[in-house]
């Protein structure tokens, strides 16, 4: 087998830590956004909206826009820069990882697992925001620089000139 493809151990290790920062800045970030979102509702005394079913929808892409997407970009940051090789195979764990200890801290702190109510706002957004984020993490530090991109070979490179 290829010593190249193989993830090593230290690789897997970055992995968990990667989605323990997923986990920690979902965590934060989820109690963060739902206590801003009250106290600005409350400022301006529109508090009432929260019964209409439009605002649990924004509510939902407010959540995964800057929970879930956010903690998925830093834990595929972290993950990113210190596994260069198998980016492809450890940043979904990475996000995995987020989601998954995120719904057992829910559950743990009295929540529950019973996704059928609701299940894109409990289980597909937040496992899709944070691989999503992940990816985007990942792949934004590993981003090719210019000076590597004219030193390969074999590529056509067009100029327009005004």
């Amino acid at each position: 087998m290829d010593t190249d493809s193989t993830i090593t151990t230290q690789e897997i290790v970055h992995v968990i830590v990667g989605g323990a920062i997923c986990l920690s800045t979902m965590f934060t970030l989820f109690g963060l956004i739902g206590f801003l979102l009250e106290q600005i509702l409350m400022r301006f005394n529109m508090l009432g909206v929260v019964v209409f079913e439009s605002f649990t929808i924004a509510r939902t892409i407010i959540s995964f826009a800057s929970v879930y997407l956010i903690s998925g970009f830093l834990g595929g940051l972290y993950t990113g820069y210190f596994t260069q090789r198998g980016l492809k195979a450890t940043l979904p764990i990475t996000g995995i990882i987020g989601f998954v200890g995120f719904s057992l801290l829910l559950f743990f702190s009295g929540g529950s697992l019973d996704f059928s109510e609701n299940f894109l706002e409990r289980l597909i957004l937040p496992i899709s925001g944070s691989i999503i984020g992940a990816y985007l993490g990942g792949y934004t530090i590993n981003w090719p620089s210019e000076e590597e991109e004219t030193e390969e070979e074999g590529k056509i490179r067009l100029e327009l000139e005004e």
